[in-house]
């Protein structure tokens, strides 16, 4: 098995409209191949950004870059620090094969996911 972390979401987010995600309860595995950095600058307490590699390209404005990204929408969250460090450690907790569980702070919950972009 690939190298992967899990996250395991309780459903009932929302995510963007036309994106690919999933808003249903369950385990979903992310290759850690594909992972770049962790953005969590966005949305508040409210969502966690994992740039995914090989991502940028052209943005809609000029100057700025587009970066497509895994969003974690949560809820429950107060610590966004607390909330990045969460898949952070996930990630390097990892020996190269199998799945790193993403243990999220106490009191919140992924409740969907999506690829959408982040523009810089």
């Amino acid at each position: 098995m690939k190298a992967s972390i899990k996250i395991t979401s309780v459903g009932g987010g929302t995510i963007g409209a036309g994106n690919i995600g999933d808003v249903t309860a369950g385990d979903f595995n992310f290759p850690i191949e594909n992972l770049g950095a962790t953005d969590a600058t966005f949305d508040g307490n409210n969502a966690m950004f994992i740039l995914l590699n090989s991502s940028s390209g052209p943005g809609d404005t000029p100057g700025l870059t587009s970066y497509a990204t895994y969003k974690f929408h949560v809820s429950g969250s107060t610590d966004k620090a607390l909330l990045g460090k969460s898949f952070v450690d996930a990630i390097l907790s990892n020996n190269g094969s199998g799945e790193s569980k993403v243990k999220l702070p106490a009191g919140v919950t992924i409740t969907a996911w999506e690829i959408t972009d982040l523009l810089y």
